[in-house]
């Protein structure tokens, strides 16, 4: 999760969690002006317990959505992936095992 220091100094100060607040800076960055311009909303509590039921049919495929963010790729990030497709292709390669 990226946040700016002023922004993580703010919302700690409000006693906030930076997963409820949505960033508008680049990359989804939270800004101080998103932490000031933040309402907390109430959550259900109901909503956030699981069944014993649901948690018993999780397979090893199964992440928390907390666990990771999805970030768009950059540009640079585009042309280092076609390279190494490319050298992966036309290069041959040789697997030794003993």
């Amino acid at each position: 999760m990226f946040i700016s220091p002023l922004a993580k100094k703010l919302a700690e100060e409000k006693g906030l969690d930076f997963a409820q607040i949505t960033g508008t800076g680049p990359n989804g960055r939270i800004l101080a002006a998103d932490v000031k311009e933040f309402k907390a909303q109430p959550q259900p509590q109901a909503a956030t317990k699981s069944s014993p039921a649901a948690s018993s049919s999780t397979t090893a495929t199964d992440f928390p959505a907390d666990m990771f963010t999805d970030i768009e790729n950059s540009q640079i990030r585009k042309i280092i992936a076609n390279r190494l497709t490319e050298s992966k292709q036309q290069i041959p390669h040789y697997y030794v095992t003993i």
